[in-house]
């Protein structure tokens, strides 16, 4: 707000002046001055991902800033620019920087060569004078005739020839991971017994089976007395749930005060029940 003098009234009875005539917010001082100036403002802010005083959305878009591999200096006072993740680059991100290939900018792994890079880029390599090898890894003559051919996770060793490193197996000259062992063969992978075991990786994942309920490592039976009204038995029956693999009777009884009693037998069915009829 606007900054005013405020006046000063002398006193009839004193010789000093008093510092004010009214206090600063009392309504009869002059022109209402107030010690706190208070007024409503806007500030302006952008939303995440967008700059400067325009809010322009960063390069790459709203949908994928930076290409989801930079983080953007966004805000009223932000340039825009994107700070690119390890082995990307350009004003989006979109590119792989030296060293790095594929549309995930993987790290080349050539030891004495140059690299196939760029987003385009295969990262095979291309090997200086003298050197050898897919990684370009083996100095021409260093290395005996028998292990040039060694896979890139196999060793040279003396008397043997190209050998897979531990984790791997093969001949040597082509080395693939060691499967994982069978999880679901010892004691149904930690699973319920009445559960199915499926392994992914070293990864186990249990389901309980037809019948049951449960998160798989514990499977408990489906009462369908309770989970079905009267486990789809008659009104006049009463259910009596026997468990899911089991075979069942269904008894149909009657008193003697005017009734007749009758029995049948019902195969596969998940209830015993009695049941009242009148004759």
């Amino acid at each position: 707000g606007r900054t005013i003098r405020c006046l000063r009234y002398p006193s009839r009875y004193r010789t000093s002046y008093s510092p004010w005539y009214h206090d600063l917010d009392d309504r009869f001082s002059r022109r209402s001055c107030k010690r706190v100036c208070q007024f409503p403002s806007w500030v302006q802010k952008c939303c995440k991902n967008h700059y400067s005083r325009d809010c322009q959305v960063c390069p790459g878009g709203v949908e994928d800033p930076c290409s989801s591999h930079g983080d953007c200096d966004d805000g009223v006072t932000g340039s825009g620019a994107c700070k690119c993740h390890k082995g990307f680059k350009g004003k989006a991100c979109d590119l792989c920087a030296s060293g790095y290939y594929g549309t995930n900018c993987t790290a080349c792994s050539c030891v004495k060569g140059s690299c196939s890079d760029g987003v385009d880029g295969t990262g095979q390599c291309d090997c200086q004078p003298g050197w050898e090898g897919d990684r370009c890894q083996n100095k021409i003559g260093s290395v005996s005739e028998k292990c040039r051919q060694c896979h890139a996770q196999a060793m040279c060793v003396s008397g043997v020839s190209c050998q897979c490193k531990p984790g791997f197996e093969g001949n040597g000259t082509f080395c693939s991971p060691v499967p994982p062992p069978d999880l679901c063969s010892e004691y149904n992978g930690g699973c319920d017994l009445n559960a199915d075991c499926d392994q992914n990786g070293l990864i186990v994942s249990c389901t309980c089976r037809s019948g049951y309920q449960g998160d798989g490592f514990s499977c408990e039976p489906i009462n369908r007395c309770v989970e079905e009204q009267n486990g789809g038995c008659s009104d006049f029956a009463a259910c009596k749930f026997t468990g899911p693999e089991e075979t069942s009777n269904r008894n149909r009884t009657c008193p003697n005060w005017g009734f007749e009693k009758t029995e049948q037998t019902h195969q596969n069915t998940e209830a015993l029940i009695q049941e009242y009829f009148l004759c």
